[in-house]
Formats: C-alpha cells, sequence, structure tokens
C-alpha cells in the first residue's frame, strides 16, 4: 500500500451490535497507517469513541429505532418509522456527498448505514443480512435491502461461507449472486483472554432498543435480587461518563469499554445476554457458559435463537422461559471452525488493491 487513506467508518445506531463489531474494523485501519474519521449518533457512535477518544467525529441523523411494547405489534411498529428512516438515509447522503466534496476522505465503511455510499469515492458496505429475516415481510426486506447493498462497490458478509456460517440463511449467498460481496469471517471486538477469578456467578449483558432493553434488565434484575448469587448488570446504555452501583448481590454498570467487557467476561460463571449476531460472534470467542434470549417478537434474533440449539451448538430460551435454572445450566457457546478465514487486514488491504481510481467505483446497473 502506497500511502495511506482517509477513511469514515459509521454503524447503524441500531443497539450497539453495529458498532461493537466495527471496532476490529477501526483497529486494524489504523494499524495499517489509514485516517479513520468516526461516524454515527447515539449510543453507537459513543461506543466507538470511548474506544477511540483521539478520532475525529461525524455527528450523523439518528434512526431511533424503537420497539413495540408488545410483541406481537413488532412488525408493524417498524413499518411505521419507515418514513423516519428514508428521511435519514437522504440526510446522511447528503452529508457525506458534502464531506466528500471536501475533500476530508476518500473511502468509506457504512455498517448498515444505507445511504452512505458515493460515486466519486470506495463505498464498502458491512452486513450479515443477504436476507433480512423479517416474518411476512421477508420478501420486501430483502428486496430493499439488497437495492441498498448495489449502491456500494462491494458489501462484505460478516460470515464465513456455507456450510461453516454462524448466520445461517440470513448471509447465504445463492439467490443474490448478482451482487457484489465478499465473505469476510466473523467479526469480534473480544480478544483472547485467561479466566482465573470467577467472581460474578451470572453477567448480564444487556443492549437493544427501548423498551425490550429496560424490561429485560428489570426482569434479571427482580429474578435475582436477594439471593446467594453474584451478579453483574452492564446495562449496554452508553453515556459520556461510566457510572456503576451495587444493591445488595447486583453490581450494576451503565456500560463497560471493551477492556472492561473483557475483564468482566473473564471473571464470571455464566452470561445472559441477547441474541444479537455480534453477540453470538463475541461469546463464540469465550469459552464462557452462555444463554442467549432473543427480543420477543425480533425476527432474526428469534431465527439466530433456535438455529444455534437445533445445532447444538449452544444454549437459548425465550424471554418468557426465562429462569434461573435455564441460566445456571447453560452451556459455552461452540461453532464448527472454518476451513479458512482471511484476515480483516488482508481484506481490506485485497479491497483497496481492487479498486481503479480512475474508474467509477459504482456498479452500472443500478447507479443513480
Amino acid at each position: 500500500m502506497s500511502s495511506g487513506k482517509h477513511f469514515l467508518v459509521a454503524p447503524l445506531d441500531w443497539g450497539l451490535g453495529h458498532a461493537a463489531r466495527c471496532i476490529p474494523v477501526v483497529r486494524t485501519l489504523l494499524d495499517q497507517g489509514h485516517e479513520v474519521m468516526l461516524g454515527g449518533s447515539g449510543a453507537s457512535l459513543q461506543l466507538l469513541v470511548s474506544e477511540f477518544p483521539a478520532l475525529p467525529v461525524l455527528r450523523l441523523p439518528a434512526y431511533r429505532v424503537t420497539y413495540a411494547r408488545d410483541s406481537k405489534q413488532f412488525a408493524w411498529h417498524l413499518i411505521k418509522q419507515v418514513p423516519r428512516f428514508i428521511r435519514v438515509v437522504r440526510e446522511e447522503h447528503s452529508i457525506l456527498s458534502e464531506l466528500v466534496s471536501s475533500g476530508r476522505i476518500d473511502c468509506v465503511i457504512s455498517d448498515n448505514r444505507p445511504g452512505l455510499w458515493n460515486r466519486s469515492i470506495p463505498s464498502f458496505y458491512i452486513t450479515h443480512q443477504l436476507r433480512v429475516v423479517s416474518g411476512l415481510l421477508t420478501p420486501i426486506a430483502t428486496a430493499v435491502h439488497r437495492l441498498c447493498m448495489s449502491r456500494f462497490r462491494e458489501s462484505w458478509i460478516v460470515d464465513r461461507p456455507r456450510p461453516h456460517g454462524l448466520a445461517g440463511a440470513l448471509s447465504y449467498k445463492d439467490q443474490y449472486s448478482g451482487l457484489n460481496t465478499r465473505h469476510i469471517g466473523l467479526l469480534t471486538r473480544m480478544r483472547p483472554m485467561m479466566r482465573i477469578d470467577r467472581h460474578y456467578d451470572v453477567t448480564a449483558i444487556l443492549s437493544g432498543p427501548e423498551p425490550a432493553r429496560s424490561r429485560f434488565e428489570t426482569q434479571i434484575r427482580n429474578m435475582f435480587q436477594g439471593t446467594q448469587y453474584k451478579v453483574l448488570i452492564v446495562c449496554g446504555v452508553v453515556e459520556d461518563s461510566q457510572t456503576f452501583g451495587v444493591q445488595g448481590n447486583i453490581k450494576t454498570y451503565n456500560y463497560l469499554t471493551q477492556e472492561g467487557l473483557e475483564q468482566a467476561i473473564s471473571r464470571s460463571k455464566r452470561i445472559i445476554c441477547r441474541a444479537g449476531y455480534t453477540s453470538l460472534m463475541d461469546l463464540a470467542e469465550v469459552d464462557v457458559p452462555t444463554l442467549f434470549v432473543p427480543t420477543p417478537g425480533q425476527t432474526e434474533q428469534e431465527y439466530l435463537a433456535r438455529r444455534l440449539v437445533r445445532k447444538q451448538w449452544g444454549t437459548a430460551c425465550s424471554q418468557d422461559d426465562l429462569s434461573i435454572a435455564a441460566i445456571l445450566n447453560c452451556q459455552p457457546l461452540h461453532i464448527p471452525a472454518a476451513v479458512y478465514s482471511p484476515s480483516l487486514s488482508s481484506i481490506i488491504s485485497d479491497a483497496l488493491s481492487s479498486v481503479n481510481e480512475n474508474s467509477d467505483p459504482m456498479p452500472g446497473a443500478l447507479s443513480t
């Protein structure tokens, strides 16, 4: 690589998973000598800022996804938010155009922010969803997402090719061969850790939109309050400063940095968390018994939870069936090893070397 480039890396603000899996991407870019600007909104951007406080920041409009209180209304509640989503896509696309025109960046990596493409610079899209599992809306949601992906020079699929994939049908490429994609393996911020002092009986790692996140926290807190078990709750509420509190046998942090989270996991006998895809990737790296609890009505998480149980890779249960016994009896998540998985560094280098800077970086068929 002759010289470093100026990257914008921007994750979707739908929970913390998109930001968490961008951490190894940013780290790799910096290691390769590139300059990075962090983009995003809300807690997901704050998570990146807490990990990379010295990097410049571009604040983008927020999608502000919320979940219905009644899980049966999950899909309809999301549909009602579509007009706002479309407005945000247009706004972020306009902001990026101004940024590119100013010469401040020459590459963009968007994690599920569909408006962050520009025909003047290489634009890469990170996702694990070649198929968007959303109940009756699956065909429509998948078609719309495919159109969004086609705007980018290349889409990086966060999974391993079948039959070694973690996401199953979500990331299978067969029916989408027209898209310019590459499987980049699993992205995790977790690093090898030693487990010596298992201080906590249970650590609950929470995330996701409200009100589902708060209801899950309350359920866990009520379940363990006053018991003999030492419990740590990481609320997943990223704020300007880290706070913690202790109430009897339960210790609570609003959020933890990557280093803090690694230490908490290394000191835990068991983990309970949502069945989000990033959580699966992170917990697959550590040998800690984990119970995955999908967000009620969130069809993708429910699919991933059913799949890991069917494959006998790990343990999961619905939130209605959650109990202390279910948590105490969970098992570590073990997925089959991939035959070959390229390094993230080699993937980025190869993607950049394949860019012909004198040609239009956009796919021709669907460019606008």
